[in-house]
């Protein structure tokens, strides 16, 4: 776990935290190497940006999963239990939708088609967005979020946004060395706004969050993920 000093907003006050406040409804992927903070970020909006913390928010996990550290966070399996003017976070997004998701459930873009009329956020994180359905990117608003990624792991990213990783990392990289107090992990990049902010944990933010899918196995159920 990163220790991360508890600030009411982000560090710079920033446009990416303008616009998640601000937001009615949309998709924001968290993207970049294993234990860069991806999943602590997403819980940070959820529970720190005021348009996020006064909604309901769920979590697409299987039930028999522990998420009892997650604090105000309803579990649920199918997409359809997400009520109107919610937030929805998907830990590690492959597990539920491979990258050719919508081609074989049609319930998944038929739900991504439905977000804007129901004003829901969809939180997703991933390690590569090679791994991510086409659907999370075209049919809404659509905020690419990054965090530091390997070059191991950069040399599989989807082409058309290699390059945009490249900068993230260069960006991310300059701003840890002129903010030394800042762990490298609370640092994000907005691609939308070519901008670098530190983000604090969550206030319930422990070691345990981070490894809550330790023990974790795939369902037998099939087509359990939409419907």
């Amino acid at each position: 776990m990163f220790e991360s000093t508890i600030y009411s907003i982000p560090r710079p006050v920033c446009k990416l935290y303008e616009e998640l406040n601000s937001m009615r409804s949309g998709v924001i992927g968290i993207d970049g190497s294993g234990k860069q903070g991806k999943s602590s970020l997403a819980h940070a909006f959820a529970e720190q940006v005021p348009n996020f913390a006064r909604r309901q928010k769920f979590m697409l996990e299987e039930g028999e999963i522990d998420t009892s550290m997650f604090p105000g966070y309803k579990v649920i399996q199918s997409l359809w239990d997400v009520v109107p003017d919610s937030v929805l976070v998907i830990e590690d997004l492959t597990r539920w939708f491979g990258s050719r998701g919508s081609g074989k459930e049609y319930d998944l873009p038929r739900f991504m088609a439905l977000i804007s009329h129901k004003n829901v956020i969809v939180i997703f994180t991933v390690q590569n967005l090679m791994d991510a359905d086409l659907v999370f990117f075209r049919l809404q608003n659509w905020l690419d979020l990054r965090k530091l990624m390997y070059d191991e792991d950069l040399k599989f990213e989807r082409p058309e946004l290699r390059a945009s990783q490249v900068v993230a990392n260069i960006k991310i990289k300059e701003y840890a060395i002129k903010h030394p107090e800042c762990d490298i992990r609370s640092l994000v990049y907005s691609v939308r706004y070519s901008e670098v902010s530190s983000w604090p944990l969550a206030t319930f933010w422990k070691n345990e969050c981070a490894f809550y899918l330790k023990d974790y196995r795939p369902s037998a159920k099939e087509g359990a993920r939409c419907r």
